[in-house]
């Protein structure tokens, strides 16, 4: 988030491509083996990015970094979730590489969304997640950074969103650009499905696209 804010060490690229290779480290050191792509492998084409050597530490050192964490104390169950080791891998990157963390609780975000250009005031780094439609994921690319109701990704220098614009959507391309500009650090994927016994349910006239509208929560007034 802090790409967005001058005052913050992550507006430099090369700090937060440094920084990057230090949070993959601590991954490393809590036992958990990130996948170096935003997008799902299974989508055609996708491959992960490469991980450079480990940056001179000198853009790191001694710097702070403010990253979105729980206040709570962490339970068993808690303590392996993904949200708990990016919060273990910037602990153990900050005490290898003589840089400070500020854990800032979530409750800083106001019940506004991620991309609120006033959280940049607060947070350099938060943990989020989001989906795709693995199918046919040009429409969800086109949504993430086109749509004002959509996520808002960030393009820094517009070469994603010019393209999109002109209808040329190049998933792994896109993919690339991304970590190239170091502003997203991806760190794995899951699915989500319907699983039935088989024989039992018929499928086959069920959409797998999630409509932007909760339309249960919706009816015609009386």
């Amino acid at each position: 988030i802090g790409w967005s804010n001058p005052k913050s060490p992550c507006r430099d690229l090369e700090y937060r491509r440094a920084l990057r290779s230090m949070f993959y480290a601590g991954l490393e050191q809590a036992e958990y083996k990130p996948t170096l792509s935003f997008f799902p492998l299974t989508i055609k084409g996708v491959a992960e990015n490469p991980l450079p050597a480990q940056t001179s530490i000198t853009k790191v050192a001694k710097s702070k970094v403010r990253i979105a964490a729980p206040v709570k104390p962490a339970s068993s169950k808690f303590k392996k979730s993904m949200q708990h080791k990016y919060v273990a891998a910037m602990q153990s990157a900050s005490r290898a590489n003589d840089f400070e963390i500020e854990e800032v609780p979530y409750a800083k975000l106001n019940g506004r969304y991620y991309n609120d250009p006033a959280h940049s005031e607060n947070f350099d780094l938060a943990f989020w997640v989001t989906g795709i439609l693995v199918e046919n994921p040009n429409s969800d690319v086109k949504f993430m950074f086109l749509s004002k109701h959509g996520i808002r990704l960030p393009d820094l220098d517009g070469k994603i969103v010019e393209d999109l614009r002109a209808d040329r959507v190049d998933v792994n391309k896109i993919n690339r650009e991304l970590w190239e500009q170091a502003v997203i650090w991806p760190v794995g994927h899951f699915s989500l499905g319907l699983f039935h016994r088989r024989g039992l349910l018929d499928f086959s006239q069920l959409s797998s696209s999630m409509p932007p509208t909760d339309f249960q929560w919706m009816s015609y007034r009386k």
